[in-house]
């Protein structure tokens, strides 16, 4: 089956052609997008630091008691 491989980039809506190409509209085509890597796995180290942050999360005293006084400090920029 011949064809054309020309690069695309896709922009959150279409996948939009890199380079200039002249093909009549309408024409139709098929993109093959490429597999995600899987993630890599969680060891048994990994474990162990979100244990710990878990662990000082919950002993800590929050630096402030509720969201709308996060957000406060966050506008003044504190």
């Amino acid at each position: 089956m011949g064809g054309l491989s020309i690069p695309v980039e896709y922009n959150g809506h279409v996948f939009v052609p890199l380079v200039q190409i002249d093909l009549p509209e309408g024409t139709r085509c098929v993109a093959t997008v490429p597999a995600r890597k899987p993630p890599l796995p969680v060891t048994d180290e990994h474990r162990a630091l979100w244990a710990d942050i878990t662990r000082q999360i919950e002993a800590g005293t929050p630096p402030y008691p509720t969201v709308e006084d996060a957000m406060r400090a966050l506008r003044r920029g504190a």
